[in-house]
């Protein structure tokens, strides 16, 4: 009896739980243009987030991501991004965003007068706002980019999507950017990350 019981469990599959193995955490890539192998850690922010903006996931460069929903599905998002100066000149930002809503670029010469003075972290700033309607897409778009330079990084605060509801959530953007504030260092040179949120 005791070897038929003891040849039952040769047959049986036994099943265990082994924990997975995390990968290691990867260092993002050095932006485009810049040669440095070694990138520092994110900055750190601190900010108050307005009403109805939601948290989001934060992209490789990303310290800061929400999502703004709107009526009838309509949405936008905001993203923080700091990149090593000089990430660009304003030129070829704006540029590029208005690319990004179907509009033509501009020359130099009529830059300055897009510029429109707004306050991140009691610094002035540039805001720089464009709308229109991309090839493919569905309705218009707009998107409200800030950019100040400090301490050697180039800042982007971006609110962009649906036209209709960027622009209403322009105030709370703006709002936004002058609640945020760049932590003080502390005597080692090292930022207090203490994000306010």
């Amino acid at each position: 009896m005791a070897a038929v019981l003891g040849g039952c469990d040769r047959g049986q599959v036994q099943e265990y739980r082994v924990p997975r193995e995390e990968p290691p955490m990867q260092q993002p890539a050095a932006p485009s243009g810049h040669s440095d192998a070694s990138v520092a850690p994110a900055p750190a922010l601190e900010y108050q987030r307005p009403p109805g903006w939601q948290e989001a996931p934060l992209g490789q460069m990303r310290v800061a991501s929400f999502e703004v929903s709107g009526k009838d599905g309509k949405g936008a998002e905001v993203s923080v991004v700091p990149l090593p100066d000089p990430a660009g000149t304003d030129l070829n930002n704006v540029n590029r965003w208005r690319s990004q809503v179907g509009l033509p670029p501009v020359p130099e010469a009529e830059l300055a007068g897009l510029a429109q003075p707004v306050e991140i972290a009691g610094q002035p700033a540039k805001l720089y706002e464009q709308a229109g309607t991309s090839a493919g897409a569905t309705g218009p778009s707009r998107i409200l980019a800030a950019i100040i330079r400090r301490d050697g990084v180039a800042w982007f605060f971006k609110l962009a999507g649906d036209d209709g509801l960027v622009a209403e959530q322009r105030s709370a953007f703006i709002e936004f950017l002058r609640s945020v504030r760049f932590p003080a260092e502390d005597p080692a040179g090292q930022p207090q990350p203490s994000p306010v949120r």
